[in-house]
């Protein structure tokens, strides 16, 4: 009786680790096909196509997708496997050219560029393909030249576009510029007239 009890262990055991080392070799060779590279000759791509299930396409989006060792972009539609993860663009000296991530081939969060020298050249904020949030561009010296804010594609609110001795500041709505109404420059403001304090006081 002990000694059947004893290879039905070993069995089991056999069995548990088999199943285990599977599974594992299994998920391993999943991850790595879902990696891919491409190789350009001033720069190397690392990016992502784990299946994400087929979307519902958008006609005005810019769909990315990789098909004969190439990343290929096309509106409205895609004919591959779509990019689906983080991205990563290298430049030759190993600095980050770009970075950022997919979702179903569109692009998605907060994506930065960069120089070959590792300057940060700007960043965007993204939603389903379009750009839709805060951005930021920088100078050569690394410094914000340009910031403000995209809702679906249009630029939307305060805008600042920064210089050596000044900085502009521009408003906008659906993309294009406005004046609100409750801003008066603050040179203008002491000329105008104060409102008078109501008084409670029964008269």
């Amino acid at each position: 009786m002990k000694e059947i009890y004893i290879r039905f262990l070993q069995s089991f055991l056999c069995i548990v680790l088999l199943g285990g080392s599977v599974q594992a070799q299994s998920y391993v060779e999943k991850m790595l096909s879902y990696k891919v590279t491409v190789h350009y000759p001033d720069h190397m791509v690392n990016a992502h196509v784990k299946p994400g299930g087929a979307p519902a396409l958008k006609s005005d989006r810019q769909y990315y997708w990789f098909s004969g060792n190439q990343i290929n972009m096309t509106q409205g539609g895609y004919s591959g496997k779509l990019l689906n993860g983080d991205y990563e663009d290298l430049y030759n000296n190993k600095n980050l050219k770009a970075s950022g991530a997919f979702e179903q081939g569109l692009k998605t969060g907060v994506w930065k560029n960069w120089t070959e020298d590792g300057v940060l050249k700007d960043q965007f904020t993204f939603n389903e393909g379009q750009l839709d949030g805060t951005y930021v561009k920088y100078d050569i010296a690394g410094k914000i030249k340009e910031k403000g804010i995209y809702h679906h594609d249009l630029l939307e609110g305060k805008q600042e576009i920064v210089s050596a001795d000044s900085t502009i500041v521009v408003y906008y709505h659906d993309g294009k510029i406005y004046t609100p109404k409750n801003i008066v420059p603050k040179f203008f403001r002491k000329f105008l007239p104060k409102k008078p304090i109501r008084s409670n006081q029964p008269k």
